[in-house]
């Protein structure tokens, strides 16, 4: 894969999109649950159930622009194929390391969807439910204009804004600051143990996103490197040439043109991490045999630090 501004701005924002999801799911765990078990059951579930409608509204789309994005960078990675069998096609994909890793970044972002739907949906209702059964809404707006009583609902309803008054993508208020009724101590004990379970499995969603994001960062670092040793065997076949240039003619425009060349070499290694191999390399052609035009290359390329 050739590295362009378009790759290069997908990489850049493939893994961010995972690392910042990431670190907004695991914030909820950390800090929100915490705050929120702290509180009684008429206060903390209408925020829990704000945080759910403003997280699904939020990650989803980060799924899905993160995994979309990975999944492409492995499509631009795979080989040219004159084959028109897909399994052979796939194959021949699959055999390189950096499409088999963009693929696994793909799917460690794309799995907290299902993660979310098997394992978390269940206390996820369950937080929903008693916010529901307390008098509470989605948001403050929904609790305003809505007409739903204490116990009349079952968490899909509350999902689907039955009896909420207002569109949940048009709702753009805060969390309901309290249920119309009080919950009583079992309440409160109920929605603290709940709380708890979704820190809990929301750490592990935040883990698989975060993981998607790290994989991704380490192929765009393997990528770079991956070029920067392309620069290196180039500049060392030129070099090469050169030298082959310089011993058979010792005229002004060989010296010249050798020169040149430094001046090039010296901007290209300044943004590369191959300056001391290519200063060894340079160091051991500085013997008695070499010529001026040489000597001021190799020159030119040992100072490129220094600039």
């Amino acid at each position: 894969m050739s590295i362009t501004p378009s790759t290069t701005l997908i990489q850049t924002l493939s893994i961010s999109t995972a690392l910042i999801a990431s670190g907004g799911i695991a914030s909820l765990s950390l800090f929100d649950i915490p705050a929120l078990q702290s509180q009684p059951a008429s206060r903390s579930s209408p925020s829990i159930r704000w945080l759910f409608s403003r997280g699904s509204h939020i990650f989803p789309t980060a799924v899905v622009l993160s995994s979309a994005g990975f999944a492409y960078l492995a499509y631009i990675s795979a080989p040219a194929t004159a084959s028109r069998a897909f399994g052979e096609t796939v194959r021949l994909a699959l055999s390189r390391g950096l499409v088999r890793g963009y693929l696994a970044a793909a799917l460690l972002v794309f799995s907290i969807a299902p993660y979310t739907d098997r394992v978390m949906i269940p206390a996820n209702f369950a937080l929903i439910k008693l916010n529901a059964d307390l008098g509470g809404a989605r948001s403050e707006e929904a609790g305003r204009k809505g007409d739903a009583q204490p116990g009349d609902r079952s968490a899909l309803d509350s999902v689907n804004g039955k009896g909420e008054g207002v569109g949940q993508w048009r709702d753009v208020s805060g969390p309901q600051e309290k249920t119309l009724r009080d919950g009583s101590e079992e309440d409160d004990l109920r929605a603290r143990e709940l709380l708890g379970k979704f820190g809990r499995l929301n750490l592990g969603r935040s883990i698989l996103i975060g993981l998607g994001g790290i994989v991704g960062d380490l192929l765009d670092e393997c990528t770079f490197s991956a070029v920067q040793r392309g620069l290196a065997e180039q500049l060392l076949g030129t070099l090469s040439l050169l030298r082959f240039m310089n011993a058979t003619e010792s005229s002004n425009a060989a010296s010249d043109g050798i020169t040149s060349f430094g001046d090039g070499v010296r901007r290209a290694l300044s943004h590369t991490g191959l300056l001391n191999h290519m200063r060894l390399r340079y160091i051991k052609d500085k013997g008695p045999r070499s010529t001026p035009g040489l000597r001021a290359a190799a020159s030119t390329v040992l100072t490129a630090r220094a600039v």
